[in-house]
């Protein structure tokens, strides 16, 4: 989020200008804010939703649909969201491929297997951990700490117990440069500023909002699932990603 912002910030030169409110993880408090947007006039609405319980946030977004105004959920909708919000044509989702990141945690275990494998294979299939696949950096972070309480993952290849993540935060990318986390699964930050940028400006226009993009929905016809790419730590100090 704090690349997005940034993106935005350049974004912004184009004589666009953007709000930033946080919600602090509270539903309560983006409610606040999204009626306070609704109050000054905003072009268009783009929400990380904090909730997405149709009960804690139907009066919000009805005032929306009475407003108008286009709407950008940054999220993997639910199925009564999505069922609820469908009729509002000028509503549609951003959200992530979680399907794709999985399998490209794998695809990094795979090439760990296929370049090294004596040094994946600690035990020849043993009952002993010898990967963990955490569901997001922070996790990743955690586990090669603990590692490394025990001497593991400090650089050593025979010491060494493969860890993905998902993210690309900062830390867990400069694990990765020293050698002591196998990769992540990342998204562009630019990328996701220019579909929510084009979407809302599309939709502020009144014409359809993947209009003159390369980017399409899923079987939802309201969904955007933008992809993920690995990084990793290929040799020294060349990082790898892939698109």
């Amino acid at each position: 989020m704090t690349f997005m912002r940034l993106a935005f910030k350049v974004v912004s030169r184009k004589k666009v200008n953007f709000t930033f409110f946080d919600a602090k993880g509270n539903q309560s408090i983006q409610n606040e804010s999204i009626d306070k947007a609704l109050k000054e006039d905003y072009n268009a609405l783009i929400a990380n939703l904090v909730d997405q319980r149709v009960s804690e946030i139907q009066g919000t977004i009805n005032k929306i649909i009475q407003k108008n105004i286009p709407l950008i959920i940054y999220a993997d909708p639910n199925q009564e969201l999505l069922n609820y919000i469908r009729s509002y044509r000028r509503t549609i989702f951003v959200a992530t491929d979680i399907k794709q990141a999985g399998i490209l945690q794998g695809k990094i275990l795979i090439d760990l297997w296929n370049t090294g494998r004596e040094y994946v294979d600690k035990n020849n299939y043993g009952n002993k951990i010898e990967a963990i696949i955490s569901n997001n950096d922070a996790m990743a972070i955690g586990a090669i700490k603990t590692l490394q309480k025990y001497g593991y993952n400090m650089g050593d290849k025979s010491k060494t117990i493969p860890v993905v993540g998902i993210d690309g935060i900062t830390e867990g990318k400069e694990l990765i440069n020293k050698g002591f986390m196998a990769g992540t699964v990342v998204q562009d930050p630019r990328e996701k500023t220019e579909v929510f940028y084009s979407a809302a400006q599309n939709m502020v226009l009144g014409i359809p909002p993947l209009s003159n993009t390369k980017y399409k929905f899923d079987e939802t016809g309201i969904v955007i699932r933008l992809p993920y790419y690995e990084y990793t730590r290929v040799s020294g100090d060349t990082i790898n990603i892939q698109k």
